[in-house]
């Protein structure tokens, strides 16, 4: 390549860049679409304008793009274009996921092929469309991202993934939302990026592509993020999940999901925590309270399996109204805590989980 492009004299060069702006991928572009169609430079600019022409005619694939970089776009999309099915395929797939992408995914997008599409990986990091980044943490961690304007042609040029690939979506949504949770109490920044990636698939089939029956999967997918982030020390980021979860439970509840109950309680019971440490009392109060008032209604039904987690939001309220200095709201909890205890003592059905609920009585008296 550097062959050819010391053919070129530097004046021709520098007039068709004087045209371009962005000019480093402009230039990256243009070198790997001469080498991959092995092409002279004089021949590619002999095509040059009639092609860019053609691309212009098709202006709303960029329409929010300034004029100045519509030259590297059109580039970019010649040397994309260009590439074989299995590095379109790929990119395809990274592009879907609109920023960093964890190694799993490119081995679970084909996982009877994984091997070579980390050959097509390196091959798409050899034409300078993909980065790759790894990250420390007790072991290497590797993401794979193409420059956002790449992911923008790729988008707008290539046969979408979510679209040439929808047989695969749920199972790779589940093949990731198990990596996550399998990451989740050693690695809470993998198992992020993962359930990033869930979210992702499951958005698009609940909400496009009418899939409504995997939302209690998509609100699980959020529940677990917020539990990482919220263990990652990022608070208002967990809130932030845990609000999508309950915006997608709490109308399944109301209207006869009653399996659905206790999710939604821990959504509640999450977000009063992440409330707590960040010392809103009255605010985390009030969540403790949505998930009690659940949790009372599952033990109303016969559903006593919920026991153990009442007795979880009980403390955790407990606690909130001691720090707040209401002590008869918290007397109240630790009352109501000693009647599950009794409750459990009746019945030999549930004396086993009368031991969560001393544990709880024994860490507030």
């Amino acid at each position: 390549t550097k062959a050819k492009l010391d053919q070129v004299a530097p004046d021709k060069l520098l007039r068709f860049f004087a045209e371009v702006s962005y000019i480093p991928q402009a230039i990256r572009s243009l070198i790997k679409f001469v080498e991959i169609k092995r092409i002279g430079f004089d021949e590619f600019v002999k095509n040059y304008n009639a092609g860019f022409a053609a691309f212009e005619q098709a202006k709303e694939r960029f329409k929010d793009v300034n004029d100045e970089f519509r030259p590297t776009l059109y580039l970019l999309t010649l040397q994309i274009e260009a590439q074989d099915e299995r590095s379109k395929d790929l990119l395809s797939v990274l592009a879907f996921f609109a920023s960093e992408v964890p190694e799993l995914v490119v081995e679970k997008f084909k996982p009877q092929v994984s091997v070579i599409e980390k050959e097509v990986i390196h091959t798409l990091m050899d034409n300078w469309l993909v980065e790759e980044i790894t990250v420390f943490r007790g072991k290497d961690f590797k993401y794979y991202s193409p420059h956002a304007m790449i992911r923008q042609v790729v988008r707008a040029s290539l046969p979408k993934f979510e679209d040439k690939h929808t047989q695969i979506l749920e199972s790779l949504a589940v093949e990731l939302f198990s990596a996550a949770y399998s990451n989740h109490e050693y690695n809470y920044e993998e198992a992020i990026n993962l359930y990033r990636c869930v979210e992702k698939l499951l958005e698009h089939l609940v909400n496009l592509a009418g899939r409504y029956e995997l939302a209690n999967d998509l609100a699980r997918a959020y529940l677990n993020k917020g539990n990482a982030l919220d263990g990652l020390g990022k608070p208002n980021e967990a809130i932030a999940e845990y609000d999508k979860a309950i915006e997608i439970w709490k109308p399944l509840v109301a209207n006869g999901r009653h399996e659905l109950a206790n999710d939604l309680a821990m959504a509640y019971l999450n977000k009063g925590n992440s409330l707590d440490g960040l010392g809103k009392s009255s605010a985390a109060i009030d969540f403790y309270g949505a998930a009690i008032q659940l949790w009372e209604e599952t033990l109303q039904r016969g559903e006593v399996q919920n026991l153990p987690n009442l007795a979880v939001g009980l403390g955790n309220r407990l606690n909130t109204h001691r720090k707040a200095g209401n002590a008869d709201l918290a007397a109240n909890d630790m009352q109501r805590l000693h009647q599950l205890l009794e409750l459990t003592r009746q019945d030999t059905r549930i004396d086993h989980l009368g031991k969560s609920i001393q544990d709880k009585i024994d860490m507030w008296s």
